[in-house]
């Protein structure tokens, strides 16, 4: 297709206008034949050690909430133990990252 339009306007073209319509025909061939990648959800792309921190937090958040709510020593006990659980896995992760 791109040689059709340069055979077509070459005579007529000076080099600078053929260089810019060939680099413009292949921008756009390949936006769209070629695939790009596309965002996975979160929860697929993670490790499994990842996914389990993650679960965690979850349920750290989900212990707070719950501890300001109803007051019991029993819910904030809970909860200070899932927070220094998760900044412990949380720094070894990181650590293990770097």
């Amino acid at each position: 297709m791109v040689a059709y339009k340069i055979a077509e306007h070459e005579p007529n073209y000076a080099v600078d206008k053929l260089w810019k319509l060939l680099v413009d025909s292949l921008r756009d061939g390949i936006q769209t034949f070629i695939p790009h990648k596309t965002l996975k959800t979160k929860a697929s792309c993670l490790k499994k050690s990842v996914k389990n921190l993650v679960k965690k937090i979850r349920r750290r958040d989900e212990a707070y909430t719950r501890s300001r709510n109803s007051g019991r020593l029993e819910d904030e006990t809970k909860f200070q133990t899932l927070k220094m659980e998760v900044q412990k896995e949380l720094r070894r992760a990181y650590w293990n990252y770097v």
